[in-house]
């Protein structure tokens, strides 16, 4: 194995050892829902606990905690996982590591042409950040930087959606 992380689905992870396997080569793992119909905490506690990074919305959150309120659902995921990260679309993001809770909210509202694509981009961005060291605060804000600048096109992906670009959106916080 190559790569020093994987991102993976929760459905592939409870179908394939995919987790096992990148752990036993001291990858670390990032794990999103793509959201699993009916998932229950009880169900995914051994991909929780391997995970460092859990990234739900707070519907999937919400679904998987049976909870209404989002804050409750990181308060429980915390409980199983390193870092549960909850992105709350407009409203931003909430995160729990080592114990202490982390919000962030842009100061600013962004114009959304489209959201197709942008919970993957939010999370593209949240693993670059992890990756490179930064401290979760500054992830939370790369992370909802690179999810704000997704939904200003239309589609999941095009060629504004740069490195230099999501910069650019940091520079407005």
């Amino acid at each position: 194995m190559q790569s020093g992380h994987v991102h993976t689905f929760l459905g592939y992870a409870g179908k394939f050892p995919i987790i096992e396997y990148a752990k036993s080569f001291g990858a670390t793992i990032s794990l999103d829902t793509s959201w699993c119909e009916g998932l229950r905490i009880k169900d995914i506690k051994k991909q929780l606990d391997a995970c460092d990074i859990f990234k739900p919305n707070e519907l999937e959150a919400c679904e998987i905690c049976q909870t209404q309120n989002p804050h409750d659902a990181l308060d429980m995921l915390a409980d199983f996982t390193a870092m549960p990260v909850i992105s709350l679309g407009e409203n931003g993001v909430i995160a729990r590591k080592d114990k202490i809770k982390y919000e962030f909210n842009l100061p600013y509202e962004v114009q959304a042409q489209d959201t197709t694509g942008a919970g993957d981009l939010f999370a593209a961005g949240l693993i670059y950040s992890y990756l490179k060291g930064d401290e979760v605060e500054d992830m939370l804000k790369f992370a909802c930087a690179s999810g704000s600048l997704a939904v200003s096109f239309f589609g999941g992906m095009d060629d504004t959606y740069t490195l230099e670009n999501i910069n650019k959106y940091l520079k407005q916080f």
